[in-house]
Protein backbone atom coordinates (compact mmCIF):
# COMPACT_ATOMS: atom_id res chain seq x y z
CA UNK A 1 0.00 0.00 0.00
CA UNK A 2 1.28 3.38 -1.02
CA UNK A 3 0.95 6.08 1.38
CA UNK A 4 0.69 9.09 -0.70
CA UNK A 5 -1.58 10.91 2.37
CA UNK A 6 -2.44 9.28 5.37
CA UNK A 7 -5.84 9.00 4.11
CA UNK A 8 -7.30 6.02 6.59
CA UNK A 9 -10.62 5.77 5.38
CA UNK A 10 -9.41 4.34 1.95
CA UNK A 11 -8.00 1.36 3.98
CA UNK A 12 -11.60 0.07 4.19
CA UNK A 13 -11.69 -1.34 0.96
CA UNK A 14 -8.69 -3.07 0.54
CA UNK A 15 -9.70 -5.98 2.02
CA UNK A 16 -6.65 -8.80 1.34
CA UNK A 17 -5.25 -11.17 4.05
CA UNK A 18 -1.89 -11.86 4.60
CA UNK A 19 -0.63 -15.46 4.91
CA UNK A 20 2.41 -17.17 5.99
CA UNK A 21 2.41 -21.01 6.48
CA UNK A 22 6.33 -21.84 8.37
CA UNK A 23 8.44 -24.28 9.69
CA UNK A 24 7.86 -23.84 13.27
CA UNK A 25 6.05 -21.41 15.58
CA UNK A 26 6.72 -20.16 18.98
CA UNK A 27 4.18 -20.92 22.04
CA UNK A 28 4.36 -17.44 22.80
CA UNK A 29 5.22 -15.20 20.15
CA UNK A 30 7.97 -13.38 21.58
CA UNK A 31 9.00 -9.75 20.86
CA UNK A 32 12.34 -10.16 19.16
CA UNK A 33 13.28 -6.76 18.45
CA UNK A 34 11.27 -3.62 16.78
CA UNK A 35 12.32 -1.30 14.21
CA UNK A 36 10.23 2.17 13.59
CA UNK A 37 11.17 4.41 10.76
CA UNK A 38 11.23 8.41 10.13
CA UNK A 39 13.56 9.02 7.44
CA UNK A 40 12.39 12.50 7.00
CA UNK A 41 9.51 13.20 8.86
CA UNK A 42 6.97 12.81 6.41
CA UNK A 43 5.32 9.41 5.88
CA UNK A 44 6.94 5.96 5.69
CA UNK A 45 5.59 3.03 4.96
CA UNK A 46 6.83 -0.95 4.38
CA UNK A 47 5.24 -2.46 1.25
CA UNK A 48 7.20 -5.84 1.44
CA UNK A 49 10.02 -7.73 3.55
CA UNK A 50 12.50 -10.69 2.51
CA UNK A 51 14.14 -12.94 4.64
CA UNK A 52 17.68 -14.32 4.07
CA UNK A 53 21.38 -15.54 5.29
CA UNK A 54 20.95 -13.97 9.11
CA UNK A 55 19.51 -10.59 7.05
CA UNK A 56 15.93 -8.99 6.80
CA UNK A 57 15.34 -6.76 3.64
CA UNK A 58 12.31 -4.01 3.66
CA UNK A 59 11.29 -2.31 0.76
CA UNK A 60 9.18 0.62 0.68
CA UNK A 61 8.68 4.48 0.62
CA UNK A 62 9.64 7.64 2.25
CA UNK A 63 8.18 10.78 1.95
CA UNK A 64 10.44 14.28 2.16
CA UNK A 65 8.57 17.29 3.49
CA UNK A 66 10.94 19.43 1.98
CA UNK A 67 10.88 18.72 -1.14
CA UNK A 68 8.46 20.15 -3.31
CA UNK A 69 5.43 18.31 -5.28
CA UNK A 70 5.04 19.28 -8.48
CA UNK A 71 1.14 18.51 -7.82
CA UNK A 72 -0.64 21.65 -5.48
CA UNK A 73 -1.38 20.88 -1.92
CA UNK A 74 0.86 17.94 -1.59
CA UNK A 75 3.37 17.82 0.69
CA UNK A 76 6.70 16.54 -0.51
CA UNK A 77 8.00 13.52 -2.84
CA UNK A 78 7.69 9.91 -1.69
CA UNK A 79 10.96 7.76 -3.00
CA UNK A 80 11.54 4.16 -3.28
CA UNK A 81 13.80 2.92 -0.53
CA UNK A 82 15.13 -0.24 0.62
CA UNK A 83 16.94 -1.36 3.86
CA UNK A 84 19.02 -4.18 5.00
CA UNK A 85 19.26 -5.22 8.87
CA UNK A 86 20.80 -7.89 11.39
CA UNK A 87 17.50 -10.70 11.56
CA UNK A 88 19.42 -11.40 14.82
CA UNK A 89 19.57 -8.06 16.63
CA UNK A 90 17.65 -5.31 13.99
CA UNK A 91 20.54 -3.36 13.36
CA UNK A 92 20.66 -1.46 10.19
CA UNK A 93 22.90 -3.06 7.59
CA UNK A 94 22.18 -0.86 5.23
CA UNK A 95 19.99 1.19 2.60
CA UNK A 96 19.36 2.88 -0.49
CA UNK A 97 16.90 5.64 -1.17
CA UNK A 98 16.31 6.39 -4.80
CA UNK A 99 15.68 10.08 -5.68
CA UNK A 100 13.90 11.43 -9.18
CA UNK A 101 12.86 14.66 -10.40
CA UNK A 102 9.53 13.43 -10.97
CA UNK A 103 6.85 13.11 -8.55
CA UNK A 104 6.35 10.24 -6.35
CA UNK A 105 8.40 7.13 -6.15
CA UNK A 106 8.02 3.47 -4.27
CA UNK A 107 9.34 -0.10 -3.93
CA UNK A 108 6.29 -2.08 -3.30
CA UNK A 109 7.92 -5.90 -3.23
CA UNK A 110 11.49 -7.89 -2.49
CA UNK A 111 12.70 -11.01 -3.13
CA UNK A 112 16.32 -12.08 -1.58
CA UNK A 113 18.61 -15.58 -2.14
CA UNK A 114 22.12 -15.80 0.17
CA UNK A 115 23.76 -13.57 -2.15
CA UNK A 116 21.48 -10.94 -4.47
CA UNK A 117 18.31 -9.00 -3.11
CA UNK A 118 15.87 -7.96 -6.17
CA UNK A 119 13.32 -5.09 -5.35
CA UNK A 120 10.98 -3.69 -7.68
CA UNK A 121 8.37 -0.62 -7.49
CA UNK A 122 7.70 2.50 -9.82
CA UNK A 123 9.63 5.64 -10.88
CA UNK A 124 7.76 8.78 -11.93
CA UNK A 125 8.96 9.89 -15.10
CA UNK A 126 6.82 13.29 -14.77
CA UNK A 127 3.34 14.32 -16.00
CA UNK A 128 1.51 11.67 -13.51
CA UNK A 129 3.47 8.42 -15.32
CA UNK A 130 4.95 5.44 -13.11
CA UNK A 131 7.04 3.33 -14.59
CA UNK A 132 8.17 -0.24 -14.14
CA UNK A 133 11.26 -0.42 -12.01
CA UNK A 134 13.64 -3.19 -10.71
CA UNK A 135 16.98 -3.03 -8.87
CA UNK A 136 19.26 -5.76 -8.13
CA UNK A 137 21.60 -5.55 -4.87
CA UNK A 138 24.59 -7.00 -3.25
CA UNK A 139 22.95 -8.65 0.06
CA UNK A 140 26.04 -7.79 1.88
CA UNK A 141 26.75 -4.56 0.93
CA UNK A 142 24.12 -2.88 -0.87
CA UNK A 143 25.51 -2.04 -4.14
CA UNK A 144 23.37 -1.73 -6.96
CA UNK A 145 24.15 -4.83 -9.32
CA UNK A 146 21.85 -3.83 -11.93
CA UNK A 147 18.75 -1.69 -12.47
CA UNK A 148 15.81 -2.35 -15.13
CA UNK A 149 13.35 0.62 -15.85
CA UNK A 150 10.03 0.45 -18.72
CA UNK A 151 8.64 3.12 -19.22
CA UNK A 152 4.88 2.80 -19.48
CA UNK A 153 3.24 5.79 -20.48
CA UNK A 154 0.17 6.40 -18.60
CA UNK A 155 -0.41 2.90 -17.15
CA UNK A 156 0.59 2.35 -14.01
CA UNK A 157 3.99 0.38 -13.96
CA UNK A 158 4.23 -0.60 -10.05
CA UNK A 159 5.94 -3.82 -9.87
CA UNK A 160 3.48 -5.89 -7.69
CA UNK A 161 5.15 -9.31 -7.15
CA UNK A 162 8.80 -10.80 -7.83
CA UNK A 163 9.63 -14.84 -7.34
CA UNK A 164 12.65 -16.41 -8.30
CA UNK A 165 13.38 -20.01 -9.59
CA UNK A 166 16.39 -21.93 -11.13
CA UNK A 167 18.59 -18.46 -11.11
CA UNK A 168 15.73 -16.33 -12.98
CA UNK A 169 13.92 -13.92 -11.34
CA UNK A 170 9.70 -12.84 -12.72
CA UNK A 171 8.39 -10.43 -12.67
CA UNK A 172 4.23 -8.95 -12.89
CA UNK A 173 3.30 -5.39 -12.89
CA UNK A 174 -0.28 -3.83 -12.31
CA UNK A 175 -0.40 -3.31 -15.77
CA UNK A 176 0.36 -6.25 -16.78
CA UNK A 177 4.09 -6.28 -17.66
CA UNK A 178 5.33 -10.11 -17.37
CA UNK A 179 9.06 -9.94 -17.64
CA UNK A 180 11.71 -12.51 -16.74
CA UNK A 181 15.48 -11.98 -16.10
CA UNK A 182 18.49 -14.00 -15.54
CA UNK A 183 18.81 -13.10 -11.73
CA UNK A 184 23.01 -12.70 -11.72
CA UNK A 185 23.43 -10.75 -15.16
CA UNK A 186 19.78 -9.05 -15.28
CA UNK A 187 19.89 -10.39 -18.98
CA UNK A 188 16.15 -9.82 -20.23
CA UNK A 189 14.86 -13.76 -20.86
CA UNK A 190 11.06 -12.67 -22.32
CA UNK A 191 8.66 -10.48 -21.61
CA UNK A 192 4.83 -10.44 -22.50
CA UNK A 193 2.17 -7.67 -21.96
CA UNK A 194 -1.47 -9.15 -21.26
CA UNK A 195 -3.99 -7.46 -22.96
CA UNK A 196 -5.97 -9.59 -24.84
CA UNK A 197 -8.28 -7.50 -26.62
CA UNK A 198 -8.37 -3.85 -28.21
CA UNK A 199 -11.53 -3.37 -25.37
CA UNK A 200 -10.21 -4.08 -22.33
CA UNK A 201 -6.79 -3.45 -20.24
CA UNK A 202 -5.38 -5.75 -17.75
CA UNK A 203 -4.80 -5.04 -14.33
CA UNK A 204 -1.80 -6.98 -13.12
CA UNK A 205 -2.09 -8.76 -9.19
CA UNK A 206 0.01 -11.43 -8.53
CA UNK A 207 2.24 -14.19 -10.07
CA UNK A 208 3.71 -17.92 -8.97
CA UNK A 209 6.72 -20.09 -10.31
CA UNK A 210 7.01 -23.24 -10.33
CA UNK A 211 10.07 -25.38 -12.25
CA UNK A 212 8.47 -25.27 -15.21
CA UNK A 213 5.74 -22.76 -15.74
CA UNK A 214 4.44 -19.12 -14.98
CA UNK A 215 0.98 -17.95 -13.69
CA UNK A 216 0.46 -14.69 -13.62
CA UNK A 217 -2.97 -13.76 -12.47
CA UNK A 218 -5.63 -10.17 -12.36
CA UNK A 219 -8.32 -8.95 -13.86
CA UNK A 220 -9.54 -7.70 -17.77
CA UNK A 221 -11.22 -4.76 -17.56
CA UNK A 222 -14.09 -4.29 -20.17
CA UNK A 223 -13.53 -0.46 -21.00
CA UNK A 224 -17.17 -0.83 -23.10
CA UNK A 225 -19.25 -2.44 -20.06
CA UNK A 226 -17.09 -1.48 -17.25
CA UNK A 227 -17.65 -5.38 -16.46
CA UNK A 228 -14.00 -6.72 -15.55
CA UNK A 229 -12.99 -10.29 -15.96
CA UNK A 230 -11.02 -13.12 -13.72
CA UNK A 231 -7.80 -14.21 -15.44
CA UNK A 232 -5.41 -16.56 -15.34
CA UNK A 233 -2.20 -17.12 -17.62
CA UNK A 234 0.13 -19.69 -17.35
CA UNK A 235 3.43 -19.62 -19.54
CA UNK A 236 6.61 -21.60 -20.44
CA UNK A 237 9.16 -20.22 -17.82
CA UNK A 238 11.66 -20.68 -20.20
CA UNK A 239 10.41 -19.23 -23.81
CA UNK A 240 7.78 -17.84 -22.57
CA UNK A 241 5.19 -19.54 -24.89
CA UNK A 242 1.40 -19.27 -23.27
CA UNK A 243 0.60 -22.71 -22.43
CA UNK A 244 -3.73 -21.95 -21.39
CA UNK A 245 -5.66 -19.29 -20.14
CA UNK A 246 -8.73 -18.91 -17.94
CA UNK A 247 -11.34 -16.32 -17.74
CA UNK A 248 -14.46 -16.09 -15.58
CA UNK A 249 -17.20 -13.83 -16.92
CA UNK A 250 -20.09 -14.61 -14.75
CA UNK A 251 -21.31 -11.08 -13.76
CA UNK A 252 -20.13 -7.90 -12.20
CA UNK A 253 -16.78 -8.03 -10.55
CA UNK A 254 -14.98 -10.92 -11.51
CA UNK A 255 -11.13 -11.00 -10.55
CA UNK A 256 -8.37 -12.81 -9.96
CA UNK A 257 -6.37 -11.38 -6.76
CA UNK A 258 -3.75 -14.27 -5.64
CA UNK A 259 -2.23 -17.49 -7.19
CA UNK A 260 -0.41 -20.29 -5.28
CA UNK A 261 1.27 -23.39 -7.19
CA UNK A 262 2.35 -27.27 -5.69
CA UNK A 263 2.94 -29.97 -6.72
CA UNK A 264 1.19 -29.91 -10.68
CA UNK A 265 -1.48 -27.80 -9.33
CA UNK A 266 -2.12 -24.38 -9.75
CA UNK A 267 -4.60 -22.36 -7.09
CA UNK A 268 -6.34 -18.78 -7.98
CA UNK A 269 -7.96 -16.89 -5.05
CA UNK A 270 -10.25 -13.55 -6.25
CA UNK A 271 -14.74 -13.19 -6.55
CA UNK A 272 -17.24 -13.78 -9.26
CA UNK A 273 -20.02 -11.56 -9.42
CA UNK A 274 -19.00 -10.77 -5.76
CA UNK A 275 -18.45 -14.29 -4.68
CA UNK A 276 -15.84 -15.47 -2.41
CA UNK A 277 -13.83 -17.50 -5.40
CA UNK A 278 -11.46 -20.33 -4.92
CA UNK A 279 -10.09 -22.49 -8.30
CA UNK A 280 -8.15 -25.27 -8.59
CA UNK A 281 -6.24 -26.19 -11.38
CA UNK A 282 -4.22 -28.84 -13.30
CA UNK A 283 -0.88 -26.78 -14.10
CA UNK A 284 -0.10 -28.13 -17.30
CA UNK A 285 -3.13 -28.32 -19.01
CA UNK A 286 -5.08 -25.48 -16.99
CA UNK A 287 -8.20 -28.37 -16.53
CA UNK A 288 -10.29 -27.00 -13.72
CA UNK A 289 -10.26 -29.86 -11.00
CA UNK A 290 -12.64 -27.88 -7.81
CA UNK A 291 -13.90 -24.75 -7.08
CA UNK A 292 -15.06 -22.92 -3.89
CA UNK A 293 -17.49 -20.23 -3.58
CA UNK A 294 -18.84 -18.29 -0.36
CA UNK A 295 -21.65 -15.54 -0.43
CA UNK A 296 -22.81 -12.17 -1.73
CA UNK A 297 -19.90 -9.17 -1.35
CA UNK A 298 -17.43 -11.33 -0.28
CA UNK A 299 -13.60 -11.75 -1.44
CA UNK A 300 -10.61 -13.88 -1.59
CA UNK A 301 -7.86 -12.36 -1.97
CA UNK A 302 -4.68 -14.25 -0.60
CA UNK A 303 -3.66 -17.96 -0.95
CA UNK A 304 -0.40 -20.61 0.28
CA UNK A 305 -0.57 -24.26 -0.82
CA UNK A 306 1.76 -26.22 1.13
CA UNK A 307 1.99 -29.74 2.30
CA UNK A 308 -1.25 -31.16 0.21
CA UNK A 309 -3.26 -27.80 1.44
CA UNK A 310 -4.55 -25.10 0.16
CA UNK A 311 -5.09 -21.86 2.51
CA UNK A 312 -6.94 -18.85 1.57
CA UNK A 313 -7.88 -15.48 3.52
CA UNK A 314 -10.23 -13.20 2.16
CA UNK A 315 -13.43 -10.95 3.62
CA UNK A 316 -17.23 -11.56 4.11
CA UNK A 317 -18.77 -8.21 3.70
CA UNK A 318 -21.39 -8.94 6.59
CA UNK A 319 -22.12 -6.54 9.86
CA UNK A 320 -19.69 -6.75 11.58
CA UNK A 321 -17.53 -7.05 8.78
CA UNK A 322 -15.80 -10.61 9.08
CA UNK A 323 -11.63 -11.58 7.87
CA UNK A 324 -12.35 -15.52 6.60
CA UNK A 325 -9.47 -17.68 6.91
CA UNK A 326 -10.29 -21.55 5.33
CA UNK A 327 -8.31 -24.72 4.64
CA UNK A 328 -8.82 -26.77 1.99
CA UNK A 329 -7.59 -30.18 0.43
CA UNK A 330 -4.94 -29.33 -2.48
CA UNK A 331 -6.38 -32.52 -4.25
CA UNK A 332 -10.09 -31.82 -4.50
CA UNK A 333 -10.91 -28.32 -2.56
CA UNK A 334 -12.70 -30.22 0.27
CA UNK A 335 -12.35 -27.96 3.21
CA UNK A 336 -10.79 -28.68 5.92
CA UNK A 337 -10.91 -26.04 8.80
CA UNK A 338 -12.24 -22.34 8.67
CA UNK A 339 -11.63 -19.35 11.22
CA UNK A 340 -13.51 -16.10 11.64
CA UNK A 341 -12.12 -12.69 12.71
CA UNK A 342 -14.91 -9.97 13.31
CA UNK A 343 -14.51 -6.48 12.81
CA UNK A 344 -11.50 -7.43 10.88
CA UNK A 345 -9.76 -5.82 7.42
CA UNK A 346 -6.41 -6.16 6.42
CA UNK A 347 -4.65 -4.13 3.13
CA UNK A 348 -2.20 -6.40 1.79
CA UNK A 349 -1.80 -9.77 -0.32
CA UNK A 350 1.81 -10.66 0.61
CA UNK A 351 2.47 -14.18 1.20
CA UNK A 352 4.76 -17.36 1.05
CA UNK A 353 4.51 -20.69 1.95
CA UNK A 354 7.35 -23.20 4.27
CA UNK A 355 6.15 -26.67 5.67
CA UNK A 356 4.50 -26.98 8.63
CA UNK A 357 2.57 -23.10 10.22
CA UNK A 358 0.56 -20.88 9.39
CA UNK A 359 0.69 -17.01 10.20
CA UNK A 360 -1.97 -13.90 9.52
CA UNK A 361 -1.33 -10.81 9.75
CA UNK A 362 -4.33 -8.01 8.91
CA UNK A 363 -6.33 -5.60 11.14
CA UNK A 364 -9.05 -4.86 13.99
CA UNK A 365 -11.22 -2.53 13.64
CA UNK A 366 -11.21 -1.33 17.13
CA UNK A 367 -13.84 1.81 17.29
CA UNK A 368 -15.88 4.67 14.80
CA UNK A 369 -12.73 7.04 14.26
CA UNK A 370 -11.11 7.15 11.06
CA UNK A 371 -7.69 5.49 13.02
CA UNK A 372 -9.50 3.03 15.48
CA UNK A 373 -7.66 -0.01 13.91
CA UNK A 374 -5.19 -2.61 15.60
CA UNK A 375 -3.00 -4.49 13.82
CA UNK A 376 -2.95 -8.44 14.65
CA UNK A 377 -0.25 -11.31 13.86
CA UNK A 378 -1.57 -14.97 13.96
CA UNK A 379 -0.43 -18.26 14.63
CA UNK A 380 -2.10 -21.35 13.68
CA UNK A 381 -1.88 -24.99 13.54
CA UNK A 382 -2.20 -25.48 9.59
CA UNK A 383 -3.30 -29.11 10.00
CA UNK A 384 -6.05 -28.40 12.35
CA UNK A 385 -6.98 -24.38 12.61
CA UNK A 386 -6.04 -24.19 16.34
CA UNK A 387 -5.22 -20.95 17.39
CA UNK A 388 -2.03 -21.14 19.25
CA UNK A 389 -0.60 -17.37 19.71
CA UNK A 390 -1.64 -14.05 18.55
CA UNK A 391 -0.19 -10.31 18.98
CA UNK A 392 -2.20 -7.07 18.98
CA UNK A 393 -0.84 -3.55 18.64
CA UNK A 394 -1.70 -0.21 17.19
CA UNK A 395 0.13 0.22 13.82
CA UNK A 396 -0.82 -1.89 10.29
CA UNK A 397 1.01 -4.53 9.33
CA UNK A 398 0.90 -5.51 5.48
CA UNK A 399 4.06 -7.37 4.71
CA UNK A 400 5.59 -10.68 5.83
CA UNK A 401 9.05 -12.94 5.94
CA UNK A 402 10.30 -15.58 8.23
CA UNK A 403 14.00 -16.95 7.77
CA UNK A 404 15.75 -20.56 8.09
CA UNK A 405 16.22 -19.29 12.20
CA UNK A 406 12.89 -19.38 12.60
CA UNK A 407 12.31 -15.87 13.13
CA UNK A 408 9.00 -14.39 12.04
CA UNK A 409 8.83 -10.72 10.48
CA UNK A 410 6.23 -8.55 9.73
CA UNK A 411 6.06 -5.13 8.27
CA UNK A 412 4.04 -2.10 7.76
CA UNK A 413 3.24 1.46 9.24
CA UNK A 414 2.50 3.39 12.63
CA UNK A 415 1.29 6.62 13.24
CA UNK A 416 3.23 8.43 15.70
CA UNK A 417 2.85 11.41 17.39
CA UNK A 418 2.66 14.06 15.36
CA UNK A 419 0.00 11.96 12.89
CA UNK A 420 2.26 10.44 10.31
CA UNK A 421 2.64 7.36 9.18
CA UNK A 422 6.13 6.05 10.32
CA UNK A 423 7.47 2.02 9.08
CA UNK A 424 7.55 -0.67 11.41
CA UNK A 425 9.56 -4.03 11.16
CA UNK A 426 8.84 -6.32 14.01
CA UNK A 427 10.60 -9.60 14.61
CA UNK A 428 9.32 -12.94 16.40
CA UNK A 429 10.30 -15.65 17.83
CA UNK A 430 8.79 -18.59 16.22
CA UNK A 431 10.35 -21.61 17.43
CA UNK A 432 8.29 -24.61 19.45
Amino acid sequence: MRIRALVFGTLIGMVAFALLAVTAWGAEGDLLWQVQIDKFGGNDNINGAAAADNRVFIAGDTRDPSRPHPVPGVIGNSDFFVQAYSASTGALLWEDIVVTAGSDDGASAVVADGERVFVGGDSSSGGGNFDFLIRAYDATTGTILWQDKVATGSEFGLVRKLALQSGRLFAISANGLVRVYEAITGTLVWADKINNESSFGFVGRDLAVDKKRVFAVGRLDNFGTGNPDFLVRAYDADTGDVLWESRVDQGADDNAVAVASQSEKVFVAGATNRDFLVRGYQAGKGFLQWENRIGQNSLANAIVADDNRVFVGGLIDEAPHTLILRAYKAANGAPLWENQIEDGFSDSNYLAAIKGRLFAVGLIETGNGPTDFRYFVRAYDSKTGTLHWSNQENGFLHALAVDDQERFFAAGFVVNALGNADGLLRAYDARP
